[in-house]
């Protein structure tokens, strides 16, 4: 019972703060697979956008992404780019 009561009290948690971690990315690459199954596994609340989707376009152009900085992270107006090599 505890632990049913602890896991419930996480997801609240997880969903009242879904919003504050944004990603944006192409749903197909490696890169974005791997920073998408990074914040799953470690159970970070975030919302993901696709960037070939309304939301993810939105995303990106008010982050100022271009498709070369994906997969990319926006929390609270901090953007983290993609970096290139």
């Amino acid at each position: 019972m505890l632990l049913a009561a602890f896991r419930e009290r996480r997801d609240v948690i997880r969903s009242a703060a879904g919003g504050a971690l944004e990603i944006a990315g192409q749903p197909d690459t490696a890169e974005t697979l791997e920073l998408r199954s990074y914040v799953e596994q470690t159970l970070l609340p975030h919302t993901w956008r696709s960037a070939t989707t309304p939301a993810g376009r939105a995303l990106m152009a008010s982050a100022e992404l271009s498709a070369d900085d994906l997969p990319a992270s926006v929390r609270h107006g901090s953007v983290v780019r993609r970096e290139h090599a």
